[in-house]
């Protein structure tokens, strides 16, 4: 059978944990709504993460995870984003759209472009979907450190 990698960078070094995530708001979810975020490539996994860098004190204690995703159980979001006019601006739509996706368990993963990155996608994953031990392998690959380069742009930001 088919499938899609993803990764996955987590302040964690327990596999359970980075896919356990609290429920904080994202892109595509509302607080208290359970999703996992993955990306098609390690480098867009970690631009993600950098997007939201204000809210972050420590970058170099992160772990990178990879999944293998049975292509069946991914449904793509494009086709209704495309239909439905929706805005990737538009967090309120955004949200709207994966908390009904995880609300009907119609697919353990969702693939959704990444506004971060065009023409490059994440993989939303609901860990709660009766699929997602089965259809979705989950392995550590290690620590992920970013370049010093970056970590120095960073704190030079933040006026440190």
């Amino acid at each position: 059978m088919r499938s899609v990698t993803t990764y996955r960078l987590a302040f964690t070094d327990s596999i359970a944990a980075a896919f356990r995530p609290r429920g904080a708001p994202g892109r595509w979810n509302s607080k208290g709504t359970i999703v996992v975020y993955t990306a098609e490539h390690p480098a867009l996994a970690a631009l993600e993460l950098l997007a939201a860098w204000a809210d972050y004190e420590d970058f170099g204690r992160y772990h990178l995870y990879r999944c293998r995703i049975g292509e069946d159980a991914v449904l793509d979001a494009s086709p209704r984003l495309a239909a439905s006019g929706l805005e990737l601006g538009d967090l309120g739509a955004t949200r709207a759209f994966g908390d009904a996706w995880v609300a009907s368990k119609e697919a353990a993963a969702l693939r959704v472009p990444s506004v971060m990155a065009p023409f490059s996608y994440n993989y939303l994953l609901n860990p709660d979907h009766p699929d997602f031990e089965s259809r979705i392998e989950r392995e550590a690959i290690g620590p992920f450190r970013y370049d010093a380069r970056l970590l120095e742009l960073l704190e030079s930001a933040k006026g440190r």
